[in-house]
């Protein structure tokens, strides 16, 4: 079954209200508050956060659990980090990135904070998030770059709030008009910063925050609509990912915003958010929220598909071929 999504805000609005609803039904009118422990495992609803460190690890999160996933390359989940003493007592938002050193700073629906956790998920600091009045003006991703600098999208006024590691604020870039609605955000090695418009492309700043232009246009389908980018990555050569979730494609591209490569990720599969590995592995979130199977596709470097690691709610996870 071919699934063909339209991307304007009213239906974009109307999932999120359908999405919340079921979740409602499943889970009972408390679902939204804290109930995962360190022991406790996760409940999938779908996964709102994916990334991976320096040493290949891959980091998710599903919107029905208050967990975080540390899985290897095998596709097991080696570690989870969820509400703890230790962690403190948060609800995970859709955004986490992780340093050079094993840092993982996650951003939190509810206080609106960015916490970093330290290699056991202990917390270790935490900072205050500017926000608006609406959903589009809400931090929901950041990315971290090789200085250790901290970069999140979404805000009250500009898109891009650049910090320090210590959580100071160094600058702020875009413009609502610029970029419509705030996605994930990447960081090349010149510190130019990528970030994607969900309604839109993928633009990019330099690093002293000059607006360069949308690098990657929308694509027009053939009933006249755009179709919308689920998620943006970049690996270590500076090449570009998006995924574009009403075809099924995975599409590279270099810093300039030259097409070089599609890879289609077949007919059942929903791709959405992204991740790209130190040795160029690809991993991309494959589901609908609604639907109960939500995996990650594994891809090598040239785009082919190695595994599938399906049903990431399942007390055993390993990897298994679709």
């Amino acid at each position: 079954m071919v699934m063909t999504v339209s991307f304007s805000r009213d239906r974009m609005l109307l999932l999120i209200i359908v999405t919340v609803f079921v979740e409602i039904l499943v889970f009972g009118s408390d679902s939204t508050k804290l109930r995962a422990s360190e022991h406790e495992e996760p409940r999938m609803a779908g996964i709102v956060c994916i990334a991976t460190d320096i040493k290949g690890y891959v980091y998710a999160m599903t919107s029905g659990s208050a967990l975080i996933l540390k899985i290897n390359q095998s596709g097991r989940t080696v570690a989870s980090f969820g509400h703890t003493e230790k962690s403190g007592h948060y609800e995970w938002g859709g955004g986490i990135a992780i340093d050079s050193n094993g840092s993982i700073y996650v951003i939190c629906d509810w206080p609106r904070k960015l916490v970093k956790l330290n290699l056991k998920g202990q917390r270790i600091a935490e900072w205050n998030l500017e926000t608006g009045k609406d959903l589009g003006t809400f931090p929901n991703y950041v990315t971290v770059d090789r200085k250790g600098d901290i970069y999140i999208s979404g805000g009250p006024s500009e898109v891009i709030h650049k910090y320090d590691s210590s959580g100071k604020l160094l600058a702020k870039w875009g413009k609502s008009e610029q970029v419509k609605a705030p996605g994930p955000l990447v960081v090349d090695s010149e510190g130019s910063v990528y970030i994607l418009d969900v309604l839109g492309g993928v633009r990019k700043f330099t690093s002293s925050g000059e607006d360069v232009g949308e690098v990657i246009l929308p694509k027009k389908q053939p009933n006249g609509h755009f179709a919308m980018y689920g998620g943006l990555a970049i690996d270590t050569h500076d090449n570009l990912y998006v995924t574009d979730p009403t075809n099924g494609y995975i599409r590279k591209y270099d810093m300039h915003g030259k097409h070089l490569a599609d890879w289609y990720a077949g007919k059942e599969a929903y791709v959405n958010l992204i991740a790209v590995g130190p040795h160029g592995d690809i991993y991309v979130s494959d589901c609908i929220p609604l639907f109960s199977d939500c995996g990650i596709l594994h891809l090598d470097a040239l785009g082919k598909k190695l595994s599938r690691w399906p049903n990431l709610d399942k007390p055993s996870w390993t990897a298994s071929d679709r």
